[in-house]
Protein backbone atom coordinates (compact mmCIF):
# COMPACT_ATOMS: atom_id res chain seq x y z
CA UNK A 1 0.00 0.00 0.00
CA UNK A 2 1.32 3.42 -0.89
CA UNK A 3 -0.15 6.58 0.60
CA UNK A 4 0.99 9.98 -0.60
CA UNK A 5 0.05 13.62 -0.48
CA UNK A 6 -0.72 15.67 -3.56
CA UNK A 7 2.76 17.17 -3.21
CA UNK A 8 4.14 13.97 -4.74
CA UNK A 9 2.07 13.94 -7.92
CA UNK A 10 1.98 17.72 -8.23
CA UNK A 11 5.76 18.20 -7.98
CA UNK A 12 6.86 20.39 -10.88
CA UNK A 13 10.01 20.22 -12.97
CA UNK A 14 11.77 23.28 -14.44
CA UNK A 15 9.32 23.26 -17.39
CA UNK A 16 6.30 23.31 -15.02
CA UNK A 17 5.29 19.73 -15.87
CA UNK A 18 3.79 17.66 -13.04
CA UNK A 19 5.30 14.39 -11.88
CA UNK A 20 1.80 12.95 -12.05
CA UNK A 21 0.24 9.60 -11.28
CA UNK A 22 1.68 7.84 -14.34
CA UNK A 23 5.28 8.60 -13.36
CA UNK A 24 4.52 7.58 -9.79
CA UNK A 25 2.97 4.31 -11.00
CA UNK A 26 5.96 3.64 -13.27
CA UNK A 27 8.43 4.28 -10.45
CA UNK A 28 6.55 1.93 -8.12
CA UNK A 29 6.35 -0.80 -10.76
CA UNK A 30 10.12 -0.57 -11.39
CA UNK A 31 10.65 -1.11 -7.66
CA UNK A 32 8.12 -3.93 -7.26
CA UNK A 33 9.39 -6.74 -5.05
CA UNK A 34 11.77 -4.55 -3.04
CA UNK A 35 11.42 -3.67 0.62
CA UNK A 36 9.12 -0.86 1.71
CA UNK A 37 12.12 1.30 2.59
CA UNK A 38 13.68 0.70 -0.85
CA UNK A 39 10.42 1.55 -2.59
CA UNK A 40 10.04 4.76 -0.56
CA UNK A 41 13.63 5.80 -1.23
CA UNK A 42 13.38 4.89 -4.92
CA UNK A 43 10.21 6.91 -5.44
CA UNK A 44 11.66 9.91 -3.60
CA UNK A 45 14.84 9.63 -5.70
CA UNK A 46 12.75 9.52 -8.90
CA UNK A 47 10.84 12.56 -7.70
CA UNK A 48 14.03 14.49 -6.97
CA UNK A 49 15.54 13.54 -10.34
CA UNK A 50 12.35 14.68 -12.09
CA UNK A 51 12.25 17.99 -10.18
CA UNK A 52 15.88 18.74 -10.89
CA UNK A 53 16.67 22.32 -9.89
CA UNK A 54 13.04 23.41 -9.62
CA UNK A 55 12.07 24.51 -6.11
CA UNK A 56 9.94 22.37 -3.82
CA UNK A 57 6.54 24.08 -3.67
CA UNK A 58 4.47 21.70 -1.54
CA UNK A 59 4.88 19.13 1.20
CA UNK A 60 5.86 15.65 0.07
CA UNK A 61 4.66 12.77 2.22
CA UNK A 62 4.99 9.15 1.19
CA UNK A 63 4.15 6.05 3.23
CA UNK A 64 4.82 2.53 1.95
CA UNK A 65 3.47 -0.50 3.82
CA UNK A 66 3.22 -4.20 3.06
CA UNK A 67 0.94 -6.75 4.65
CA UNK A 68 2.69 -9.92 5.74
Amino acid sequence: MILYTDGVTETLDAADREFGEERLRAAVLRLRGRSCAEIRTGVLDALAAFRGTAPVTDDVTLVVARRR
